[in-house]
């Protein structure tokens, strides 16, 4: 299922042992999807956020405490977008995560990533939901996100 508004995604690595694991709430109304790829080899779940018509956003659920983020993205092959990060109406980071020729198409997709690849966001205190949206100069605002982690 795509987008049932509940669904959890990107956490298939065991991340953190530090706090709970963070939750997707995703909504294709939103233009966002949980789907799947092989990043670096591994089945790894996804949320893939923006459709060839519309810029997407999702909701990152965080455990209280959380003081910072840390995942991997990579924008649409060929299109590269804006990843805007907020929490309660403000923005807390922004990244143009690099293009990647395993994201396009449909799900499987099929991504190599690097270190480079990999953003770290500050939460504010008491911050327990992080909106992600995309932006671009184009229609086709895409980017893959996955293996959150919270500390």
């Amino acid at each position: 299922d795509d987008g049932d508004g509940g669904e959890d995604g990107g956490n298939t690595d065991g991340g953190n042992t530090d706090v709970d694991e963070p939750t997707w709430t995703v909504n294709q109304d939103k233009k966002a999807y949980t789907e799947e790829a092989k990043v670096n080899g591994e089945s790894v779940s996804v949320i893939k956020l923006g459709s060839s018509s519309a810029s997407g956003e999702a909701t990152l659920n965080v455990p209280a405490g959380t003081s910072k983020i840390t995942f991997y993205a990579v924008s649409w092959k060929d299109k590269p977008s804006t990843l805007t990060l907020s929490a309660g109406g403000a923005e807390i980071a922004s990244i143009s995560p690099a293009v990647n020729d395993g994201a396009y198409d449909k799900s499987p997709y099929t991504i190599t990533v690097t270190d480079s690849d990999k953003y770290t966001a500050d939460i504010p205190e008491n911050a327990t939901q992080i909106l992600f949206k995309t932006s671009g100069s184009s229609k086709n605002q895409r980017v893959v996100i996955f293996k959150v982690t919270a500390e």
